[in-house]
């Protein structure tokens, strides 16, 4: 759902009553609090439009607050750009920094899948068509 400062969140409520009626509260849709997963399921338009204008009335941060004092299940919906200095993208090391064969920089997802005992592989561009593929590779990344 877009936020009125153009940033996007994703919102998690597939089955559970409890947080539907928590978020319909925070949202101001108090008359949609009490509807059933049936009720909800059929009405999917309508509430989805509802549920997206009342977003677009604050920004993501406004949103991130409520939400989390709420405890709802939601999330930013970052654009590609925002990725590289998402909280938890740098904590967990997800991406990096590689500088192509043609010299330029670029953003790169490692793997994210993390072994205690071992590092990540070092980062290295794709080889040029063609062209030697460790050509330019240093150990050092």
């Amino acid at each position: 759902f877009e936020c009125a400062d153009g940033a996007w969140i994703t919102l998690s409520i597939a089955h559970e009553d409890a947080y539907w009626a928590r978020l319909a509260a925070l949202l101001g849709l108090r008359d949609l609090a009490e509807a059933s997963r049936p009720e909800r399921t059929a009405r999917r338009a309508e509430i989805k439009a509802r549920i997206a204008e009342a977003i677009r009335t604050r920004p993501r941060a406004d949103w991130e607050a409520i939400l989390e004092a709420g405890a709802q299940m939601w999330g930013p919906a970052n654009r590609l750009a925002e990725l590289p200095e998402d909280p938890h993208v740098v904590a967990r090391g997800l991406m990096a920094r590689l500088t192509r064969a043609d010299g330029a920089a670029q953003w790169v997802v490692r793997q994210p899948v993390r072994f205690s005992a071992y590092e990540n592989a070092p980062l290295r561009p794709a080889p040029i068509l063609d062209g030697d593929p460790d050509a330019g590779f240093d150990e050092e990344g």
